[in-house]
């Protein structure tokens, strides 16, 4: 059995809920006994958005008349920056994309006349001088070019290098 509440000093008044308190430790009772209730109420309220809940909008306008307009317009300035920063590095990304394929066009020309020459000028030294000494320069010409394609092709097909790749976060052991 629960221990009884204590007694309330002389002169004080029970309430009544320490009259039923004592009615259920079995202690003699009043011919009446008030009962009361105690009623508890939550409101709950969730928004969610970009932009304050409209309430909350017209609380800043009731302290500040016009801060609820200068908040929306806030937002709106925000988004048309935002667009605006978004095209401008579209544009960028397609003007990098046109050079970078001028400047493979240039390469592939440049390496096309470079092999035409090397291996041009190891026919005529073969022809000329020596049948040995063209092989190796045109050899040499050639083998030139073809490193260069494989690397350039170990390049494209590997992705990022080690060193570009973003770093593992250390473990605790």
């Amino acid at each position: 059995m629960k221990n009884p509440p204590k007694k309330l000093p002389q002169g004080s008044n029970p309430s009544a809920i320490d009259k039923l308190h004592e009615a259920k430790a079995g202690k003699p009772q009043p011919s009446h006994v008030e009962e009361s209730e105690l009623r508890v109420a939550a409101y709950s309220q969730q928004f969610s958005g970009p932009l304050p809940h409209p309430e909350t909008l017209r609380a800043y306008d009731a302290i500040v008349p016009g801060a609820g307009k200068d908040i929306i317009q806030s937002f709106i300035n925000e988004g048309e920056h935002r667009r605006a920063l978004q095209s401008r590095e579209a544009t960028m990304c397609e003007e990098w994309s046109r050079a970078d394929v001028g400047l493979q066009k240039r390469g592939q020309i440049l390496g096309f006349i470079i092999a035409i020459v090397g291996v041009g000028g190891g026919l005529s030294v073969a022809a000329t001088v020596s049948p040995a000494a063209g092989a190796a320069v045109s050899g040499v010409t050639l083998l030139g070019i073809v490193a260069a394609f494989l690397r350039q092709r170990n390049m494209t097909n590997t992705g990022p290098s080690e060193d570009d790749k973003p770093e593992k976060p250390a473990t605790k052991k």
